[in-house]
């Protein structure tokens, strides 16, 4: 239900400091009363101007997603909008297909943040963001060091568009796709190990939560510095959850096609009602596939059909991948191909990737960190 301005004023007037008087209060009592109270409220409205706006845009829709319709009394731009969160944006980061990153500044804890800006008009067909506007609540919920923190998020509705913010911890590493590209060299097959097996542990977190990510790339995981992490210079984090689904019912097919189309798996492709979690573990395939060869395993510049028939004939292109580097293990193959089935009831699930021979031990070594983190999360809770 929206909130009418009225309904505002009357909670903005209500929330600041006022006196109660009674008709037995003396004159004298009446007088000082006031005149506290009138200090309180200079001192109050001094305050008020030191910080940002707790007063905000009108609210036009709430259910999990939050909806703020502009222009609306002092909030004329999606900027003031921003900031009556307690954020100002600062400059831009980073730009692709599903939006802009900034660096944005947390007025209220005096640090900065990373904000996701992404037209909603462009990048959603109604029925996609019908089906995922209420799953970023859920992921702000979510703690776990292999998933990026989201602070909040919120859509400003305007004039000929509507804008989602997302709000989350900055890493100062960039993503990882450009990691690797601006490297002399490509990763050796244990640093590869070492940094899929972070992405891995963030996924299955995910997904033991009911969370299936649906965008999963290298340009959606994030670098932060840390020497302490299995690798010893970054921790990975998975980010950008704008198209992610909560899937209460397991069982229940997504229908929305969404995601990157060189990540997206065959039934996608085919514009099939599709189990989100494998689509998950495809996608992870291709990126692990890229991570130790910068290439694609299949030739996407074919016509769609033939890219889809060289997927359901598991044409996987390891030879022409390598040809420049030597040939990978045959347990990476061997996990590439289970990742990479056209079938998706044949295709490996999280649970069996985690216990796959060539990341087993790289991805205990994560689970630790996982667990450390966890342990430490509820000592400061409780």
């Amino acid at each position: 239900m929206g909130v009418t301005e009225s309904t505002l004023k009357s909670l903005s007037q209500s929330s600041s400091p006022s006196t109660l008087s009674t008709s037995s209060t003396s004159s004298t009592s009446s007088t000082r009363s006031s005149s506290k109270s009138s200090d309180r409220r200079r001192r109050s409205i001094k305050h008020e101007q030191q910080k940002p706006s707790s007063r905000r845009p009108k609210l036009i829709h709430r259910d999990v997603t939050r909806f703020y319709e502009i222009p609306f009394g002092p909030y004329r731009r999606p900027e003031d909008v921003v900031r009556s969160f307690g954020y100002e944006l600062l400059h831009e980061l980073d730009r692709g297909g599903y939006g802009v990153v900034y660096i944005a500044h947390d007025l209220r804890k005096d640090m900065n943040v990373a904000c996701k800006q992404i037209e909603m008009d462009r990048t959603f067909h109604r029925n996609a963001f019908e089906d995922n506007k209420n799953e970023l609540l859920t992921i702000e919920r979510v703690r776990h060091p292999y998933v990026i923190k989201v602070y909040c998020h919120f859509v400003v509705q305007g004039n000929g568009f509507n804008r989602m913010y997302i709000f989350m911890a900055l890493a100062d590493g960039g993503n990882l796709y450009k990691f690797l590209k601006n490297r002399n060299s490509l990763i050796t097959e244990q640093q590869c190990r070492l940094y899929f097996a972070q992405i891995l542990c963030g996924i299955n977190h995910m997904h033991s939560v009911g969370i299936a990510h649906r965008d999963i790339k290298p340009q959606n995981v994030l670098l932060r510095s840390n020497r302490n992490s299995i690798s010893g210079d970054y921790i990975l984090v998975v980010t950008d959850f704008g198209l992610s689904k909560v899937v209460t019912d397991k069982q229940q097919l997504a229908k929305s096609i969404c995601g990157t189309p060189v990540f997206m798996a065959p039934e996608l492709l085919q514009s099939k009602p599709y189990n989100p979690f494998a689509a998950d573990v495809w996608a992870l395939g291709i990126t692990l596939f890229q991570m130790l060869s910068m290439e694609l395993p299949f030739n996407f510049q074919l016509p769609r059909e033939m890219i889809i028939q060289s997927m359901m004939e598991r044409k996987v292109l390891f030879e022409s991948a390598f040809k420049k580097t030597r040939q990978p293990s045959n347990e990476y193959k061997q996990l590439i191909r289970s990742m990479l089935e056209p079938d998706e009831q044949q295709r490996s699930r999280i649970i069996n990737i985690t216990n796959h021979q060539w990341i087993v031990r790289e991805f205990a070594m994560a689970e630790s960190i996982s667990r450390s983190f966890r342990s430490s999360s509820m000592r400061k809770h409780h």
